[in-house]
């Protein structure tokens, strides 16, 4: 579809600012729906795990032409970012850009930090709002702070949401320690079994922990940047922080959906076919959504434990983000502590100004470079 293909190649400043597009678009410009309907869909997309501007793209294109209209809706909309990402990718790792490159990095950093940290408060104001999420939100957190599997820090979420719905008080709240409790045992001694798998890693692993992050990140880019950070820096070793970082700056430059960070970071990892396998890996499940809408519409429509597990989630995803966001900021020094604050302010004006503060801090870092003024 045109229309998604020029919103994929033109569209910058993340999810949300691509649902006001596709809603001006399709509501008010070409009337393919009421606004109304335009409204359930974004919600219906909310629930699911994945990347919810694509998704959405993939169900107004369903709505409009069948399987085969949200095949091509969600394929036009994502390829322009993935194109360019992949294309950033393969001129940041050439070897003439060898010496700029860690300057570079080194600046970039600490914008990414107060990216992370806008998109931690916008975020955690939406999930004050879900009901126990003053008793569930620091429970995640510690879940987060000393579980190994972001896996079972959802999990954790989950299931303290249920038992504060339905216990409530103090009998609630123990139930709920007991239960992270145990189930922490139970995740870290399944981590612990599971850790034998040495890099490199195949194309057909790194599809599986990139479909797995498909499948389990709620939220936005953002969530899936504390979920890569986790699972591909800190337990399998395949990426360093700074080249995370990087893939996280080279999405956040382009427009089109911040999942297309997955290909940058899969470059990393193993070249072109490592990128396509963490593409493909990444943006199947959305695809897929298509048949599990219906059915999660259907369950929490009727089930009270299916919404409070579905809350218990998204707050544990904010705790994912805050972890992450400690990360990224610890390995920070000297200038790049002022340069952040400064990002901070910046970055607070709107999402629309993120792709200019991580450009700006990519030539600083050229720059820094190319006259050796240091980075201490």
């Amino acid at each position: 579809m045109r229309l998604f293909l020029r919103l994929g190649a033109t569209a910058f400043g993340g999810p949300a600012a691509h649902i006001a597009l596709m809603e001006n678009e399709v509501v008010t410009r070409r009337a393919w729906c009421t606004r109304a309907e335009f409204l359930d869909t974004v919600g219906l997309v909310q629930l699911l795990p994945g990347p919810n501007s694509t998704e959405l793209a993939i169900h107004i294109g369903h709505a409009r032409a069948g399987w085969r209209g949200g095949v091509l809706a969600g394929l036009s909309f994502l390829l322009p970012a993935v194109a360019l990402v992949w294309g950033l990718s393969v001129v940041a790792a050439a070897p003439w850009l060898g010496p700029v490159v860690p300057s570079a990095l080194w600046w970039i950093l600490p914008a990414v930090v107060a990216v992370l940290l806008h998109a931690l408060w916008k975020f955690g104001r939406q999930a004050v709002g879900r009901s126990g999420a003053s008793l569930v939100m620091p429970l995640t957190a510690l879940a987060a702070a000393v579980l190994p599997s972001d896996i079972g820090v959802l999990a954790v979420g989950a299931l303290a949401s249920v038992l504060v719905r339905r216990g409530g008080g103090p009998t609630g709240s123990a139930v709920v320690a007991v239960a992270l409790c145990l189930l922490g045992g139970a995740v870290v001694s399944a981590q612990v079994i599971g850790v034998a798998s040495p890099p490199p890693p195949s194309s057909s692993r790194i599809f599986w922990a990139f479909a797995e992050s498909g499948v389990s990140v709620f939220g936005s880019g953002y969530v899936l940047l504390a979920w890569l950070q986790r699972d591909l820096v800190v337990q399998r070793s395949w990426l360093s922080l700074g080249a995370l970082t990087q893939a996280a700056a080279l999405a956040q430059v382009s427009p089109g959906p911040l999942f297309a960070t997955a290909t940058a970071a899969g470059y990393a990892i193993g070249g072109h076919a490592g990128a396509l396998a963490a593409t493909v890996g990444i943006f199947t499940p959305a695809f897929l959504s298509l048949a599990a809408s219906q059915p999660l519409r259907w369950l929490l429509m009727r089930s009270a434990v299916a919404r409070a597990a579905l809350d218990g989630i998204v707050i544990a995803s904010v705790s994912l983000l805050g972890r992450a966001v400690v990360s990224f900021a610890v390995p920070l020094v000297g200038w790049q502590w002022l340069w952040c604050l400064l990002c901070v302010i910046l970055v607070s004006r709107g999402s629309g100004v993120i792709p200019v503060v991580l450009c700006s801090s990519a030539v600083l870092g050229v720059l820094t470079s190319i006259f050796h003024l240091g980075t201490t």
